[in-house]
């Protein structure tokens, strides 16, 4: 039955493959029967709270564009040979990555490696040792996973993958390695910095009766959104903050009648939807606030964002 509402939303196709691959996942390792139900239930919950599986796309970590490239370049250097790809996470967003150079990994194979750490405590306890399909990677088969977090006082994990199944402790050292250099350039304070900030606040951004907004880099396949504050802080005022987006989103990509701008007025706020070929922006702004209004702020929230954008993205990824 929550399958059957799942399919419904506009981004059932992603929601769904996630799903099965779980599913493959276990029988792969012959335990279909025992723990798969919290990996699903964590996922329906990250799909009603997260925008990420709306927009296709990924949110990654607000660090400054010196200290991301320091760390993907430590991944380049300790890479080992049986090593395939090197992903940084913390707390559902992307720190930086290293794959191959003829090879990407698409969103919807990161949702599927964000639901898999943040469904399990057992990963901070020790490292692990796990095999993880990647769908739009290979759906013919599955991959082995390095799995551990960098410190006990650090919430960001690094997965480690290989086609080998025998290589659990040369990648093993390989970690140690990049803890190693991590630490040594102050990239693991940096990170811990960046998750006490908790992103940022809207005010940052300056635009008086913007409450709230998320834009897609549709050029990264990644988005970036401030952190929920005043008038959302309830569940029920969240809930309807992400009913919003995916009004907007609904109609802006219906295939009867897409549109590339919408603007709304609801009984507590007004809502913009633009899409062009580089971006996706839905913003949500007072109750009052008129057309002309909220397209001169989305202009200038589009020139905030064009001026952080080597903080807010990755605008390149480590390759070999």
């Amino acid at each position: 039955l929550v399958l059957v509402n799942v399919r419904h939303r506009t981004y059932v196709f992603d929601v769904f493959d996630i799903v099965v691959c779980l599913l493959c996942f276990y029988w792969c390792g012959h335990c279909f029967s025992i723990g798969t139900e919290k990996f699903i239930d964590n996922l329906l919950n990250l799909v009603d709270c997260e925008p990420s599986f709306l927009l296709g796309a990924v949110q990654c970590l607000p660090l400054p564009a010196g200290v991301r490239d320091t760390i993907g370049s430590i991944l380049q250097q300790q890479r080992v040979k049986e090593l395939v790809f090197a992903i940084l996470i913390a707390e559902n967003q992307l720190i930086t990555l290293l794959r191959p150079k003829k090879h990407s990994l698409y969103p919807q194979d990161l949702h599927l490696v964000f639901n898999l750490v943040d469904a399990s405590t057992s990963f901070r306890t020790a490292e692990s040792w796990t095999p993880i399909c990647l769908p739009k990677f290979d759906n013919s088969g599955y991959l082995h996973a390095h799995v551990s977090y960098l410190e006990d006082d650090c919430p960001a994990c690094l997965l480690l993958l290989s086609t080998d199944k025998d290589k659990f402790f040369s990648l093993s050292g390989c970690k140690k390695n990049i803890v190693e250099k991590m630490k040594g350039h102050g990239c693991i304070q940096a990170i811990n910095d960046s998750l006490a900030r908790e992103s940022y606040r809207i005010e940052q951004v300056g635009i008086p009766d913007l409450r709230h907004f998320v834009y897609k880099s549709k050029g990264t396949l990644q988005y970036t959104a401030p952190r929920i504050t005043r008038p959302y802080t309830e569940v029920e005022d969240r809930t309807r903050l992400m009913g919003l987006y995916q009004y907007l989103h609904h109609r802006i990509h219906s295939s009867v009648r897409p549109l590339k701008i919408l603007f709304h007025v609801g009984s507590k706020e007004t809502v913009l939807g633009w899409v062009t070929p580089g971006f996706e922006l839905y913003a949500v702004f007072g109750p009052l606030v008129t057309k002309p209004v909220a397209i001169s702020s989305v202009n200038k929230l589009l020139r905030w964002i064009k001026r952080e954008e080597d903080r807010l993205f990755i605008l390149s990824s480590q390759v070999y």
